[in-house]
């Protein structure tokens, strides 16, 4: 797509993620440095120089890091998070006051272009609906690839990358003019972001219409979006039922994993009870996994006397209390995440 880019109206973003370091988001952004149009593999890159580079030679934006990105400085993530939300649409400006003293006025810098965004973990929502998601898994063990050393590859990349640009310089007008069907259940920004895909999709023939759709429907399909849905609801009932065990036992300071388990799967009308795979209870790494939704973190190891156990403090959890919860109530539980996953 980065190859005809000039045909659209829209620009696809990928958001590529995993839930731990090593899975190959970096390597995924070398091999596309290779094979889109214009790339700019970065990470951690100011604002200023974001909007003028992108204004100035609308490049691939090949994102590195972005986890550490959004949680750092509160103004450059704000920053980060409005020319992305900008930048997906014709013309995707943001604008800003350039200049000093008397002689200070505004300029509009366009943001408009193809990006992938690795980190882990979730993207603002905002950026989140613009972006189709690659999620990626870490290697087993047992699993062999053979090893990719860029200065191999870059030759052959390197054809790839001219033929690309050749095979679609002719479908330039027909990509500019195509109007491609969607699958069923998508929103109309999942549409305008998938529109490109769909049109080369289209003018490429064979199977591609067919393989381009079903993959569509795989990665933010109804059932992508639902199970992403109800992941969500579920860390959200996890976080008001822990609440309730907090003011059960009169507001402690802390309450070890142990006992914060147990009293999950003691609640009658929750899941917590058969949440594991194999219909066990909820574990101390699906606590873990849920919580760390709402940027919660275990304490570590916590002495109690003369006995020591991890668990997670009051005073770690209050802020999502008070920013997720409503004064007073707990999310009211659902039979559809009444088996899910530990670990």
């Amino acid at each position: 797509m980065t190859h005809a880019l000039d045909a659209f109206d829209c620009a696809v973003y990928l958001h590529i993620t995993s839930p731990m370091p090593e899975c190959g988001k970096t390597r995924l952004l070398e091999v596309l440095e290779l094979l889109v149009a214009k790339p700019w593999l970065t990470g951690r890159i100011t604002a200023a120089v974001l909007m003028r580079k992108m204004d100035a030679e609308h490049p691939t934006l090949l994102l590195d890091e972005s986890d550490a990105a959004f949680n750092s400085n509160p103004e450059y993530s704000e920053a980060l998070r409005g020319m992305l939300n900008s930048g997906f649409r014709r013309p995707g400006n943001v604008s800003v006051c350039i200049g000093q003293g008397s002689k200070i006025t505004y300029k509009d810098f366009s943001t408009f272009g193809p990006k992938a965004i690795a980190g882990i973990g979730r993207l603002p929502s905002t950026v989140e609906s613009r972006s189709i998601p690659i999620r990626l898994k870490r290697r087993r063990s047992d699993e062999r690839v053979d090893k990719l050393r860029l200065r191999d590859a870059a030759a052959d990349c390197s054809r790839v990358h001219t033929a690309l640009a050749s095979a679609l310089a002719p479908f330039f007008s027909s990509l500019q003019s195509a109007r491609p069907d969607f699958p069923p259940g998508l929103s109309d920004r999942a549409e305008d972001v998938l529109e490109p895909l769909l049109a080369i999709a289209d003018s490429a023939g064979g199977d591609w219409p067919d393989r381009a759709r079903a993959a569509v429907a795989a990665l933010i399909g109804n059932g992508a979006r639902e199970k992403q849905e109800a992941e969500q609801d579920v860390a959200l009932q996890l976080l008001g039922d822990l609440q309730a065990l907090f003011k059960e036992r009169g507001s402690p300071e802390f309450l070890w994993t142990k006992d914060i388990v147990t009293g999950l799967a003691a609640i009658g009308d929750r899941p917590w009870a058969e949440y594991g795979r194999k219909g066990d209870a909820i574990n101390s790494h699906a606590v873990a996994r849920l919580l760390k939704k709402f940027d919660v973190q275990p304490a570590g190891t916590i002495r109690d006397g003369i006995e020591t156990a991890k668990g997670y403090r009051l005073a770690s959890l209050e802020d999502a209390f008070e920013r997720y919860l409503p004064a007073g109530q707990t999310p009211q539980a659902s039979q559809r995440h009444k088996t899910n996953n530990n670990g």
